[in-house]
């Protein structure tokens, strides 16, 4: 049994150095051998006999098939690893094995449950360690949908004045041809049928683009995201300490679960996007409202 949690809290210890030093490939067959040692773990405190990693997995699904999210944890995390370790071209992204931690934190959580492995304490760390990083992906996501509100709200200004520039001009040239038909040469009546048509035209595409309705889609991505993000900044208020692990977990869970649906949502923006926003995060500030001013966090 102690040899045990030794070698999960070791393969858990090496894949935190790994995936630091963005080794990732790496780090997910440690995750791997930390949630099979936790399974051993769990089925020898049963006294269930096994010969094997498969007979030992085929007796966790069947004692918790009712647990559907414990059984397609178990089975992502071997799967990600099988890849990691076989497959020369699989590749993996910060966001997915930073998926991966959190599917191995929640498995071995619960098969250790009954073991002095993880304490409340380390617990606490584990969870705060996972907010924190919740905490860095809202802040980084709502920034970028609101630099791209931004743009697209700029965009829909400039064409707004264009348009109304080049009305405005081509209604006078129209007016000026109508009243001095006689004087004026054909290239002078084209010129200002011209400017009236171009006039339509940027009327037109600016219709089409919608810039605004993309502004404000994008700002609304941005408010659920700005909402997670409120949540990961203000958790220590609820959860000062560990005495409350149980209802620290469902937090992290709801936070988890806000953060992947806000993801499914989430609108494409583009790498301009990215970079004004970090910009502000740099500077500490974020444009909340279509109003063209900045608030603190």
């Amino acid at each position: 049994m102690d040899e045990l949690r030794e070698k999960i809290q070791d393969n858990l210890d090496g894949a935190n150095i790994l995936m630091g030093s963005g080794l990732y490939k790496q780090a997910a067959p440690l995750l791997w051998n930390a949630v099979r040692s936790a399974v051993f773990l769990h089925l020898n405190e049963k006294e269930e006999s096994f010969s094997s990693t498969k007979e030992a997995l085929v007796k966790i699904v069947k004692m918790y098939q009712g647990d559907s999210s414990l059984c397609d944890n178990i089975i992502f995390i071997e799967t990600v690893s099988l890849l990691c370790e076989w497959d020369e071209y699989f590749s993996i992204s910060d966001s997915q094995i930073k998926r991966l931690k959190d599917s191995c934190t929640d498995v071995v959580a619960f098969f250790t449950s009954t073991t002095p492995l993880y304490n409340q304490q380390t617990l606490y760390h584990i969870y705060k360690e996972e907010i924190e990083r919740h905490l860095e992906d809202s802040g980084a996501a709502k920034s970028t949908q609101y630099a791209a509100a931004t743009r697209n709200e700029k965009y829909y200004d400039l064409m707004v004045t264009i348009s109304f520039i080049l009305t405005l001009i081509g209604v006078s040239a129209f007016l000026y041809t109508f009243l001095n038909m006689e004087c004026l040469s054909k290239y002078s009546i084209l010129g200002g049928q011209f400017l009236t048509l171009l006039a339509a035209g940027v009327s037109l595409w600016s219709l089409i683009q919608n810039f605004q309705a993309k502004a404000d889609a994008h700002r609304r991505c941005a408010e659920e995201y700005n909402k997670i993000w409120k949540k990961c900044t203000n958790w220590k208020t609820d959860f000062p300490n560990g005495e409350n692990i149980s209802d620290l977990k469902n937090h992290v869970l709801s936070i988890r679960d806000s953060i992947h649906t806000a993801n499914y949502f989430s609108l494409a923006t583009k790498r301009k996007d990215y970079l004004l926003g970090k910009k502000d995060r740099e500077r500490g500030s974020y444009i909340y409202s279509s109003v063209k001013t900045k608030n603190n966090n």
